[in-house]
């Protein structure tokens, strides 16, 4: 319990100080950083802050009262019932809210291999708690005290009002004097320079000590040599050495908040990194998206030259790889008829658009379209009808009654054919007009959105909140823009974000009152909204995102919360279905498998004046069989690789000792009676719900798990158990 309690606070006051990081506590932090986080406290955020919309939502709200009211009592409480809960949760109340008022930062320099059995991590979290730094110190060596001996030792140290806990081998903070500190490191003064100058919040990954770290880690051992030997292969495949930094701000502007980051990946860049190389969103992309638009976003996404680089990076980390994805391109091209790069991919457009507006189906996420300016209208629109008409088959197959009704089929709008997916819930769905690719959740949305006319009407271009957050946000030559107009959006979602809120009540009957209005009354919230968004772009430093919102985490007034439980309400309908589908499917494919063999028995008996084998690796020996005909697809009995690779002789030793299928036909000839059982599953293999069996005749049933018992029983037999091998 105590060192729960230790754990708790540290992982607490660890999350306070993630919220942010801001520099003024850089200078106390050592320079050989590779995670740096830091706040500048709560109680310092000035007249920025006062000013802010956070400020007016907040004060508008009950929110702060969660902290100030409700989470006092609710340690209160704890305590009543245990009072060594109860301290545990006042002390990081405690402890946190100081981290929180004071300026504070998270330092983590690596692991320390001096022990390479067991290697320490380098932690340090740092607060200049000002006048309360009596008290933090206090109650940060109850919680140490508390604790007692860890295996990962923990230390408290003071330095005037500097409070420090360092987790780990002992680690240079706060700053001696005459040794570096990461205010003065070349890489964090680069990347930061490239951020907000004064922020209130800061985080920054030294990217390339990161890597240097991997590559120095001591390898122990053949295995750790190999799992080394492949890092460095995935290392330089990905390019990771050419990034050298990682950076993140928050501050307030004006009235709202502000985000930076910014990535240092120099040109020429290599590996993944190659990505960030896309072509700014062009005019025409955007005049895709209607000005009607509440919620828009573009970006460049080449997906035929990105199957191209994956195939090509995977090659250099394991030279069997670009094969395999071949190999499964000529499933894919024998399953569809279709080419996946060249049929399917080329025919798209590199750039992509997504938008949802209250004209085409609402504001909701649901309500979102894809749209994608084609290359070859012509030769996706035949690809894609392929690739439904061979998905509807490939679902029709699995034998289950519920997956044939699982298939693409066609609705027509006016002139417009809409092609989805038959599925509950949502039907995903696709169409093409004017050369362009329309994708959606449903074929309404779809239907509506191909009603807008990119010739003639107007674009968001047009819309005068997008046209004043682009100029805000400064940069005409973005690789990707996102825009959410909060004003419009929030009053649609609201109610269901009360809604959510009010799951707060469940509080009430177990701790006592909770805040009341977890949110603001409506007309004060849209009197601090405005429109959000964000633009990317690329230059030689690197890959830049610089974003503005009303307050932080305002971008979620522009979706439903309710679309999270979507998704699974929909696999809770489907699974079972999906599921069974295959499950009949592994089903016939057993039967199938017996079948097989039933015929190499007959064949051997042909050959052997009519005596059964005496073991079924007998058949791989003299039959043309093979032997992943010995397994069950519904067990996880797989073929092991060596034995695929292996002689005839490796892998009749193998079926005799591991296949999934029980032989008890041994000494029979072909006088067996018709009904004789020569061969049966293992009991297991299909949830006990019955097996496959093979019969005198060569004939395969399927037979239910009481009737299959009294016929294994009958047949002088013991239930054999699956085995995974």
């Amino acid at each position: 319990m105590r060192r729960t309690m230790l754990a708790a606070t540290i992982f607490f006051v660890a999350l306070f100080v993630r919220m942010a990081a801001a520099q003024p506590l850089a200078d106390r932090v050592p320079a050989d950083a590779l995670v740096y986080v830091g706040w500048s406290g709560a109680a310092n955020l000035g007249p920025s802050y006062d000013r802010s919309h956070l400020k007016a939502v907040l004060d508008a709200s009950d929110f702060p009262k969660l902290f100030t009211d409700f989470l006092p009592r609710l340690s209160q409480r704890l305590g009543q019932e245990n009072a060594t809960s109860g301290e545990a949760a006042s002390m990081i109340a405690a402890i946190g809210a100081r981290f929180w008022r004071h300026p504070s930062a998270f330092y983590f320099g690596g692991l320390d291999y001096t022990n390479p059995r067991d290697p320490q991590p380098r932690i340090a979290i740092l607060c200049d708690a000002g006048d309360e730094a009596a008290a933090l110190t206090k109650d940060l060596q109850t919680a140490i005290d508390h604790a007692g001996k860890t295996p990962t030792p923990v230390r408290l140290g003071v330095e005037g009002q500097l409070v420090v806990i360092t987790v780990g081998t002992a680690v240079p903070v706060p700053i001696v004097k005459g040794r570096p500190s990461l205010q003065g490191d070349a890489t964090f003064t680069d990347v930061m320079g490239q951020l907000h100058q004064k922020p209130v919040a800061a985080i920054y990954v030294n990217t390339a000590g990161v890597v240097k770290a991997i590559d120095a880690a001591p390898a122990r051992g053949k295995r750790s040599m190999r799992e080394h030997e492949q890092w460095v292969k995935v290392r330089d495949a990905l390019g990771l050495a050419s990034a050298r930094g990682a950076g993140w701000t928050g501050a307030f502007e004006g009235q709202n908040w502000s985000s930076k980051v910014f990535l240092a990946a120099p040109s020429p860049r290599a590996g993944v990194f190659t990505l960030f190389d896309a072509k700014p969103v062009s005019d025409d992309t955007l005049k895709l998206i209607p000005a009607t638009a509440t919620m828009a976003g573009a970006g460049t996404l080449d997906l035929a030259k990105t199957l191209g680089d994956v195939r090509s990076t995977a090659g250099k980390v394991d030279p069997t790889a670009p094969a395999e994805i071949d190999q499964g391109l000529d499933r894919f091209r024998t399953m569809t008829g279709l080419d996946l790069q060249k049929d399917v991919l080329e025919p798209l457009g590199d750039q992509w658009a997504f938008y949802s507006s209250p004209q085409v189906a609402g504001t909701f996420s649901l309500a979102t379209c894809v749209v994608n300016k084609l290359r070859d209208p012509a030769k996706a629109e035949s690809s894609l009808q392929q690739l439904s008409r061979a998905a509807s088959n490939a679902m029709a197959s699995v034998g289950a009654p519920e997956a044939a009704n699982l298939s693409f089929r066609d609705t027509t709008v006016g002139d417009l054919k809409i092609h989805y997916l038959a599925l509950p819930i949502i039907r995903p769905s696709w169409a093409i007009r004017n050369g362009v690719l329309y994708v959606a959740a449903y074929p309404q949305v779809i239907a509506s959105a191909a009603r807008y006319n990119p010739a003639s009407d107007k674009s968001i271009l047009d819309n005068e909140s997008f046209a004043a957050l682009r100029k805000q946000l400064g940069q005409n030559k973005a690789t990707s823009v996102r825009f959410t107009d909060l004003p419009k959006t929030a009053p649609a979602v609201y109610p269901m974000w009360l809604f959510m809120s009010g799951y707060t009540g469940f509080l009430d009957i177990f701790v006592g009152p909770s805040p009341a209005m977890m949110l603001p009354p409506l007309d004060q919230l849209t009197a601090n909204l405005g429109p959000a968004g964000s633009v990317s772009w690329v230059d030689d430093a690197g890959w830049h995102m610089n974003g503005v919102s009303p307050f932080p985490g305002a971008s979620a007034l522009g979706t439903d919360p309710t679309i999270s439980a979507m998704p699974p309400l929909a696999l809770s309908i489907l699974l079972p279905s999906l599921n069974r589908a295959r499950e009949t499917a592994n089903r016939v494919k057993c039967a199938s498998n017996e079948r097989q063999i039933g015929q190499a028995i007959l064949l051997y008996a042909n050959e052997n004046k009519g005596k059964y084998p005496p073991d079924l690796g007998t058949l791989i020996k003299t039959e043309d069989i093979t032997v992943d005909a010995f397994t069950c697809p519904s067990s996880d009995n797989n073929v092991p690789a060596e034995v695929k690779s292996g002689n005839k002789d490796v892998q009749a030793t193998w079926a005799i000792a591991n296949s999934s299928y029980v032989y008890v036909g041994q000494g029979m000839n072909f006088n067996a009676p018709a009904d004789a059982v020569v061969l049966y599953e293992k009991n297991d293999d299909h949830d006990e719900d019955g097996m496959n069996f093979l019969y005198g005749d060569g004939h395969v049933e399927w037979q239910t798990m009481e009737v299959a018992q009294q016929l294994i029983k009958n047949a002088g037999q013991k239930p054999a158990a699956a085995t995974t091998k």
